[in-house]
């Protein structure tokens, strides 16, 4: 009769190690696959939708994203870019599915990471606050053409800051001039960015031929 096969607590200990070795390597060539950085070591997406939150999304599939768009940094932020419940209908979905963002260099988003932001937007129920009424004034066309299509860039809390800064009334009205030219010209604010209707940009220029009075 063949004797009982025993292992010792240190041949244990040993497969324990080997098996956590496997499992690295596993993750970190599932990493290098996808061009992905580590913050997102998964082949697919399988989370329910109602465990996934903001934060979860930021590290595990925007780092990439929030090397420009630091509005990203909060929710509220994230949702002025989005079509809450309706990710076909999201700018971002479209960008990041296309492979034309991230832009610089930066490593495009695995299937799994482009999954966890469509789930996200499908089951985001808090939506964007809505915006003022467009009108001709500062205060309308602060909330709806510089705070959505400029400050990401123009403003020096930026990651990468770019000048002119938009940040205040003062710095607006500077550049008014500048910018109601680059708008109707088409060359600001640059592809990949959220692009103003042309109802929008007919208020900031007449805005401007009012003298960009601060209302």
């Amino acid at each position: 009769m063949a004797k009982p096969f025993f292992m010792s607590k240190f041949d244990l200990r040993i497969l324990a190690t080997l098996a956590a070795l496997l499992a690295v390597g596993a993750i970190t060539q599932s990493c290098e696959s996808h061009g992905t950085d580590a913050a997102a070591p998964y082949e697919t997406f399988n989370m329910p939708a109602n465990e996934l939150t903001y934060p979860m999304l930021k590290q595990m599939a925007l780092s990439s994203c929030l090397q420009c768009h630091d509005e990203f940094n909060s929710q509220a932020g994230f949702d002025q870019d989005i079509v809450a419940g309706k990710p076909d209908q999201s700018q971002l979905i479209q960008m990041v599915e296309s492979g034309e963002m991230p832009k610089g260099g930066l490593p495009h988003l695995s299937d799994a990471q482009i999954a966890m932001i469509r789930t996200f937007i499908e089951n985001d129920k808090s939506g964007a606050p809505p915006l003022p009424p467009l009108a001709a004034t500062y205060a309308s066309l602060k909330a709806n053409l510089i705070d959505q299509s400029c400050i990401s860039c123009h403003s020096q809390t930026s990651v990468k800051p770019h000048e002119p800064y938009m940040d205040t009334y003062d710095e607006v009205n500077d550049a008014s001039d500048d910018m109601a030219t680059e708008l109707l010209e088409g060359s600001m604010p640059p592809k990949g960015h959220q692009a103003p209707s042309e109802e929008v940009k007919k208020a900031f220029v007449e805005w401007v031929n009012n003298g960009a009075p601060n209302n």
